[in-house]
């Protein structure tokens, strides 16, 4: 059983009502389940949803509609929210990303994890950042088929959910160098902040 219910219609009443109307209105009519949930703490909810809505579904020239719905399903592969994984998974191929593109995603989120792991520990010995010492694999962060700003992006975000600052300034030089601005990297931090809101609130349900 959710340590959460879902709230019922019937069962709304007061601030949940309004987060109910508040949902309705930005989501065509419905609420969907992770709302009703959530409805147990409707300012949680609510700024959620905005923030969400500011960023994951932003209608601008910052990123575009794919490249946002990358991180998202990235961030959710990172903070291990299953059910999150599988709602922005069937989201991303229906904006384009095939099947192969959606496993060298969660490839790619492993294998940034696992550096991450790695050079979390580089202020021990600085010649640890060596990639022929460490043994680490770079394949997917090398040559992503998904285009290497994107996978740039996913990796920076990913580096600083594991708390990886090293690979974090990596992955931004790197991002830069790929032609990404610092409006692009800060949108692309922003949109992975969101999804943390709905990936802890839910893993645990």
């Amino acid at each position: 059983m959710a340590l959460t219910p879902p709230i019922k219609d019937e069962d709304a009443a007061g601030e949940v009502a309004e987060l109910f109307e508040h949902v309705k209105s930005r989501r065509g009519g419905r609420i969907y389940t992770e709302f009703r949930m959530m409805g147990h703490a409707p300012g949680l909810a609510k700024s959620a949803l905005d923030l969400q809505d500011r960023h994951l579904h932003a209608d601008d020239d910052v990123l575009d509609a794919k490249t946002r719905e990358a991180i998202a399903l990235a961030t959710s592969i990172a903070n291990g929210c299953a059910d999150c994984v599988k709602s922005h998974a069937m989201r991303a191929k229906k904006l384009g990303w095939t099947d192969g593109d959606v496993a060298e995603i969660l490839g790619l989120v492993a294998e940034c994890s696992m550096l991450n792991a790695y050079h979390r520990h580089r202020h021990l010995d600085e010649s640890l950042g060596l990639n022929e010492k460490s043994g680490m694999p770079m394949h997917l962060t090398a040559a992503p088929t998904i285009g290497r700003k994107t996978a740039e992006l996913i990796a920076v975000v990913v580096s600083g959910l594991n708390a990886c600052t090293f690979c974090v300034k990596y992955h931004t030089q790197a991002a830069k160098a790929q032609g990404t601005t610092d409006e692009q990297i800060q949108e692309a931090v922003r949109v992975g902040a969101a999804m943390t809101a709905f990936n802890t609130f839910f893993r645990i349900q």
